[in-house]
């Protein structure tokens, strides 16, 4: 079992006995009396008994973790982890049952690849939350396989996997302005603005009776490449505003 043990200048602090100690046990555990926002700096992680003589034996490490208090704190735009991995909360509903205990059921999305994990946090259930970093750039250019962005503050040139983005690629031309998500040093994926405008270069004429057939739209392909479905009066040269979240039409600009 291992201890933490507070340090003064790299020695054990005077009157340190072992109820002063923290047990890691409790932190691996997740016991909600024993967990918040948990600091430690400086501090030193060894077994019980083990004493630090020599001074140039490893270093001390910084151990921080935030939990959740209850699971009202599950927030819609929450970041959790889950199995090591950050995922956003899309959904929370706190659903009440006759004869069992409340939960918080939730849709949760991989901040990286996007997928959608359904899960149900019980009372008592520890939720620790994500350290997302997120920064401001701009679309550089594409090729076949990444995504470039440069940074708005350092002007490192970023790079993100073109299947990260999904159809988020082909919403993006050069200079458009996103928001990075970083996560343990590594770039996941990067967030695009509500909505995008994107010039129409090439759109078929909308043939008078479409819509007595039932056809409302045509299909258009924009100046990124992208091809969306529009309404017939949509034409060649036309400036329209798309959703970033489903990739859909909203209206002419």
């Amino acid at each position: 079992m291992f201890f933490l043990c507070p340090q003064r200048d790299g020695r054990r602090r005077k009157g340190c006995d072992d109820a002063a100690k923290i047990p890691l046990l409790a932190w691996k555990n997740h016991a909600p009396e024993a967990l918040g926002t948990l600091r430690v700096s400086p501090a030193q992680i060894r077994p019980r008994g083990q004493t630090r003589a020599d001074p140039l034996a490893a270093p001390v490490y910084r151990v921080s973790m935030s939990v959740l208090p209850s699971l009202n704190a599950i927030k819609v735009g929450l970041t959790i982890l889950r199995d090591g991995d950050p995922y956003e909360v899309v959904e929370a509903h706190f659903v009440r049952m006759q004869q069992r205990k409340p939960v918080m059921q939730t849709k949760l999305r991989h901040t990286g690849t996007g997928k959608i994990l359904e899960y149900s946090f019980k009372p008592g259930e520890s939720v620790e939350t994500a350290e997302i970093e997120k920064r401001k750039a701009s679309f550089l250019y594409a090729d076949k396989t990444t995504a470039h962005f440069m940074d708005a503050q350092s002007f490192e040139e970023l790079e993100i996997p073109l299947g990260s983005l999904d159809f988020k690629a082909q919403l993006m031309k050069e200079g458009v302005e996103v928001t990075v998500v970083v996560f343990d040093g590594k770039i996941l994926s990067c967030e695009l603005p509500k909505k995008v405008e994107l010039l129409v270069t090439s759109a078929p004429p909308g043939v008078r009776g479409d819509s007595a057939q039932g056809s409302v739209s045509k299909l258009v392909e924009t100046e990124t490449g992208y091809s969306v479905g529009v309404p017939l009066f949509i034409k060649e040269g036309d400036v329209i505003r798309i959703n970033t979240d489903t990739g859909q039409y909203v209206e002419r600009a």
